[in-house]
């Protein structure tokens, strides 16, 4: 169960901007198991971005040397 927690994608809030009418949300990408060193990491961040149908128009992969997670 934890492998499948780890390797499988999870999105978080999403946002509206009434503006320009779209929406953001966010996505902590699937990451990478490493038993043997008892590490689960390597999982990106992005920000997806949705119009007014919420059909996807944009993504923003975060570089993960500039964030903490």
């Amino acid at each position: 169960m934890d492998e499948y927690v780890v390797k499988s994608p999870r999105y978080g809030a999403i946002f509206y901007d009434k503006g320009q009418e779209l929406y953001y949300r966010l996505v902590l990408g699937a990451g990478e198991v490493n038993w043997t060193k008892r590490e689960a990491h390597k999982k990106t961040i992005s920000i997806l971005i949705l119009d007014k149908n919420l059909n996807q128009v944009g993504e923003t992969v975060l570089d993960k040397n500039k964030i903490f997670v």
